[in-house]
């Protein structure tokens, strides 16, 4: 089923059991199939393919569509992020280091929190698809903080010599972009650099952060384990934009349904929440400067700056 308004990867339904969104093909099997899989919670099996060329013919979309539309609103329109069973499939463009490498290199590390199972990747069309297993559902970190303060902490412990993603590849961080940069990409290490420079934001420390806190990417299991998923804008930075980045976004692709789904109390207090939690273990922010560096931004460009 879908939640509010349009977007650019709509769920078009082929049949009761097939669905196409963007350039791939969401199926549903009563027996699981050979080939990757994940299971539905009721029973049955979903798998993914690429579409064929002429797309396939697809009907209205019925109300017993198995897939919620989590980009559901103005905010994440341009993307696509979608609950398929006990899965999520996200769509973005191909920039960066792909979440897949990051997801590997993460199961080499001894973590103490779960990272999501990939069960599918490819690129499309000039975007990125990934299909990652759900981590088991539990409390949502605003309400399940205290169980698991200290894995910011522990991610932060990771240093790097670039600003990048793992293995050296792009971070991807619209949050630092500059538009006039001498530098073959925007997302180059050395541009970024410049940019945290700008900001007075330390270089000589650089650690691994997530980089893109929101509510949906954190659940505890029954146990108390820590999942946390949404690891596309991972990699180093300086310690200080760590803090820095929860206090300028801490809803990322979780706002448009947060707004549709949580009491307005709760949407209204996450933020002073999340902020107060990392301020309290270590991670400080220099907003200050980094709110003059974006205006200047605006002033210089006449574009947003985030």
């Amino acid at each position: 089923m879908t939640i509010g308004t349009s977007n650019r990867f709509p769920i078009e339904e082929i049949d009761d059991n097939s669905w196409m969104i963007g350039r791939v093909v969401v199926s549903r099997s009563a027996s699981k199939p050979d080939g990757p899989s994940w299971n539905d919670g009721k029973g049955a099996f979903f798998t993914i393919s690429e579409a064929r060329n002429p797309k396939p013919s697809t009907r209205p979309l019925s109300d017993s569509c198995p897939i919620v539309e989590i980009s559901c609103g103005s905010a994440t329109s341009k993307r696509g992020i979608f609950e398929v069973g006990h899965a999520y499939l996200t769509i973005h463009q191909n920039v960066g280091t792909p979440e897949h490498v990051t997801l590997e290199w993460l199961a080499g590390k001894d973590l103490s929190f779960q990272v999501p199972k990939v069960y599918y990747h490819g690129v499309h069309s000039d975007h990125y698809y990934l299909v990652y297993g759900a981590i088991p559902s539990g409390k949502n970190l605003l309400y399940a903080w205290p169980e698991n303060k200290d894995h910011a902490t522990m991610l932060s412990k990771w240093s790097g010599s670039a600003i990048a993603g793992v293995y050296g590849g792009l971070l991807v961080d619209q949050y630092l972009y500059k538009k006039i940069t001498d530098h073959a990409s925007v997302h180059d290490p050395e541009n970024l650099r410049e940019t945290c420079q700008e900001i007075s934001l330390d270089c000589s420390e650089l650690v691994f952060a997530l980089n893109n806190v929101h509510p949906l990417a954190f659940t505890v299991n029954e146990e108390g384990l820590v999942g946390i998923s949404s690891w596309r804008y991972a990699g180093f930075v300086p310690k200080d934009w760590v803090g820095t980045k929860v206090y300028s976004n801490s809803f990322f692709g979780s706002i448009d349904i947060c707004r549709e789904s949580w009491p307005k109390t709760d949407f209204d207090n996450w933020g002073r929440l999340i902020q107060e939690a990392f301020k309290n273990r270590g991670f400080k922010d220099v907003w200050d400067n980094y709110y003059k560096w974006s205006s200047d931004r605006v002033d210089r460009f006449g574009e947003r700056a985030i």
